[in-house]
This record gives C-alpha cells, structure tokens and sequence, in this order.
C-alpha cells in the first residue's frame, strides 16, 4: 500500500509538530523569571493599563500595545508566570505558521523548506525567548506576518491593501522594531509594482500613509523625549557595544564582523564549543546564499531578506536601534532562508560534482542532528523559586531575610504573588548609591541569624561572603542556577 504522504512531507509535518510541542515544554517548565522579566513583570502586575502608558519603572521600555495584552492575560491568568508567557507563546506559534508559509511560497523547493523550518523550529534560542516576558518573539511574529501578507496570493487587491493597512499600523504598537519591518515591506511593494506587476500605486500609497500616521503619533507619544533615552544608549554602548563605530573604518569593520559571527551562531545556539567551526560551515552557506538569489534574480527575496539586518545596523550607528542579539532576533528568519538556500546551493554542487543523485537523505539528517544536539533542553537562568523554596522550608521564624540588589526585582515579584516572606531589601536596583562595601557595612550591623539573598552575581556574591566569612559563622549555603542564599550567626 503506497505511503500517503512523501518521507519529505511526513518531515515537514513533524518539524511543525516539533515546533509547537518544544515551546509548550519550555513553557510548562515554567522557570524563574531572570532579572529583566521580572521588572518588567512587576510594571505589569503592579501598574493599570492606563500607567502602562506612561514611562515603566526600572529602566524598562516595551510597546504599548504589548504592555496591553500581557496586562490582559496577568488578569485572566493572576499569579503565574503563565499568565505572562502566554502571549509570546502564541505569538511563537503564529510565527511557525507564518514562517512556514513564507517559505514554501518563496523558496519552492521541499528540501529549502526543510532546512529553512529546520533551523527555525528546533532553534533553541526561539524557544527560550517563547516562555520569556519579553517582547523579542513578538517582533519574529510581527516580521513573519507581515512578510507574509505582502507575498500571499489574494482573490483581491483591497484585501490585500486593507490586511496591510490594519496589520501594519498595529504592528507599530505591537514591536519597536515595526519601523524596520514596514520599511522593509514598503521597498518589497514598490519593487514589485514597479518591475513585475506594473500596477497603479494610488492604493499602496495610502497603506504608507496609513503607517506612516500611525507611527508619528505612536512616536510623539511614545517616544519623543522619553525619560529613558540617556539610560539606554548609556547601557548599550557600554557594557553591550551595540552601536556601528562609524567614525573609524577599522572599528567598523571589527563591529560588523563580531555581530556577524553572532547572528550566523544564533542558528546553531547549542554548538557554542564548536563556535569556530560553526561558523566556517555558515559563512560559505550564507555566501552562497546569497550568490544563487543573484543567481536566479530573485530580487525580491533579496529585499525582504536583507534589508532588515542592514537597516538595523544603519540606523545602530545614530543610537537608534542597539545592535544586540535579542533585539534583532527578528531578522533570524531572514538569516535562515539566505543559509537555506545557499546550503541547498552547495550539496546540489558537490553532489552533482560527486556524480550522486540522492541527496535527499543527507538533508533529512539536519533536523535529526539539530533535535540530538539541541535537547533535551530546558533553560535556566536565574532559579530564585527554587532558593527561596529552600529558604522557607530551613528558615526560623525569628531568621530575617536580607536581599541583594541583585536579586531585588524577582523577589518582589515572587513575594507579591505567593512567596510572602517578609524580605528585607538593602538598596534595590533603582539605588545606584549602595556598593558592596556599604552593603557588607550594613549586614555587620545586624544581630542573630538572618538569611541572605543572591540572584546571579558571582563576583558581588563572593566578595560579599568572603567578608563575612572572616567575622561571622556560615550556618547554611545553597546554590542553584544563577541563585544562592546563605544563613550567617552574626552574634548577639
């Protein structure tokens, strides 16, 4: 009886599967939140929809209309972190779809797909940042849906225009990369009105116009003037280096060379021991890649695939968009189909030259070596749960619990929601004024035994306990990824 399905289709299927199953395990881990989430977290949980609006606490920035619907769901979901994550979750899901739509339109090649879905699905780092509350998975899905919508085939052209308009003037509240993505689209549009379909542009005019309103206000609103500004570009230029040194061509150069190997090793998150070999393997595929689109003039997926990675790292250069790997997972998807189709390019070549037809079977292999060397996975960052779990069940009832600056944002957010206990904060993170010196002069203050709090912050943490350590007694010490806590006497 004759498969009903292909070994090819029955491939693509399951990688669909693999998708959604991956991400929902991720999700029903239910991890700590890390810093980052959980002072977003605690906007979100502590602020109503209305002073959502309004500049965030704790350094933080997210688009409104995220802000929006993760309040929503921390309503119909209260205290649970899945109540946060469920947004993104769908919106990695929506994402699969509409990445796997693209792709079968534009690469029109079973084996492309296959390497294309391959790398998108079973990519760790898409997964990690489905179950994160966070809003970098929503800018794959706001990429992957409006890609989408402006190569799919309509019964009409208004559909078409109307679908545009909505999505896109949405979208400009949904991620701050939007501006990036819509430019993207609008040069895809004008291209192929211009050069292959020779269509009136009366109509596509009014969809910019559209985008265009809705991001001027959302900007004079939104970001005009916002508070934060200083903060961020101070933040990213220093410790994360994310603005293009254009002022010297050797720094230039360097730059682009470090956010390239960091993009092309984003596909292979898992593999960073074998970094260097990565990216011996990428480099030549995203080159050919890009070689047979030239190739084959496939210009328009030249366009949408390049342009929002160098756009993003253009505008980098002014301080406008940080070149950092979270905030241009987005342009992942694009990476992924120019190395899909260059690594197709290079085995139809070297099997041709081998003189071996089948090669069929060496493609099938990707998505099993991706799934054996990806996983089981299941991300940890910051394990405060677990510490402060510990805490609980060894703590006395007259033992205080003093927290690190470090671990402030996620204690409170776990004492807020059902880990009461009472917790003592020296400094917290908006208190630039306490160092660890002042700190450890603070606990010397203190009589009897009390806990002490830590979330990922080794060299603090060691400084701190090694102080102590010399006038005090150490009665208990726990560690966990990214988290400890330690019981000191400290006398009478």
């Amino acid at each position: 009886m004759p498969l009903k399905y292909t070994v090819e289709e029955i491939t693509v299927k399951l990688l669909l599967i693999a998708g959604v199953v991956l991400s929902l395990l991720q999700f029903l881990y239910n991890r700590s939140l890390w810093v980052d989430e959980a002072m977003l977290a605690l906007n979100i949980i502590h602020k109503t929809g209305f002073e959502l609006l309004n500049p965030l606490d704790y350094g933080q920035v997210a688009p409104i209309l995220f802000l929006q619907i993760e309040k929503l769901f921390s309503i119909l979901l209260p205290n649970t972190e899945y109540g946060l994550r469920i947004f993104p979750l769908l919106c990695y899901w929506a994402a699969i779809y509409f990445f796997y739509k693209i792709i079968k339109i534009q690469l029109h090649n079973v084996y492309a797909v296959i390497i294309a879905l391959s790398f998108f699905v079973l990519n760790t780092l898409f997964v990690l940042y489905a179950s994160e509350v966070k809003q970098y998975i929503i800018d794959v899905f706001v990429l992957t849906i409006i890609f989408y919508l402006i190569i799919k085939e309509y019964k009409s052209e208004r559909n078409k225009y109307y679908a545009l308009g909505i999505v896109g003037a949405l979208s400009v509240f949904l991620s701050n990369v939007a501006p990036i993505i819509l430019f993207t689209a609008g040069l895809y549009l004008l291209y192929t009105h211009f050069f292959v379909s020779k269509q009136k542009i009366v109509s596509l005019l009014v969809v910019f116009v559209t985008w265009l309103s809705f991001f001027s206000v959302y900007y004079y609103f939104f970001i005009y003037e916002h508070p934060t500004r200083e903060f961020m570009v101070a933040y990213w230029s220093g410790l994360e280096n994310a603005f293009l040194p254009y002022h010297s061509f050797g720094d230039c150069c360097k730059f682009i060379s470090v956010k390239r190997a960091i993009l092309l090793g984003a596909l292979f998150p898992r593999f960073t021991l074998a970094a260097p070999i990565i990216q011996m393997i990428l480099l030549p595929a995203f080159l050919a890649g890009i070689l047979s689109l030239i190739i084959k003039k496939k210009w328009e997926i030249l366009i949408l695939t390049c342009t929002p990675p160098v756009l993003h790292l253009f505008l980098s250069a002014f301080q406008l968009y940080p070149f950092a790997l979270r905030l241009v997972l987005y342009t992942l998807p694009c990476i992924i189909i120019i190395c899909s189709t260059g690594f197709l390019f290079i085995i139809k070549l070297l099997f041709s030259r081998l003189k071996i037809k089948q090669y069929r079977f060496f493609i099938l292999l990707l998505p099993i070596s991706l799934f054996l060397f990806g996983y089981p996975f299941k991300e940890k960052k910051q394990e405060i749960k677990e510490t402060i779990k510990y805490i609980q069940t060894n703590r006395n009832e007259n033992e205080n619990i003093y927290v690190h600056s470090s671990a402030f944002a996620a204690s409170q957010y776990y004492e807020t929601i059902d880990m009461p206990l009472s917790m003592i904060y020296i400094g917290s993170y908006s208190d630039q004024t306490i160092d660890d010196d002042e700190y450890i002069s603070a606990l010397k203050k203190l009589r009897g035994k009390n806990w002490l709090l830590f979330t990922y912050s080794p060299e603090d943490e060691k400084h701190i306990t090694d102080q102590l350590d010399v006038c005090y007694k150490r009665l208990k010490t726990f560690h966990t990824t990214g988290s400890s806590a330690y019981l000191y006497d400290f006398g009478e």
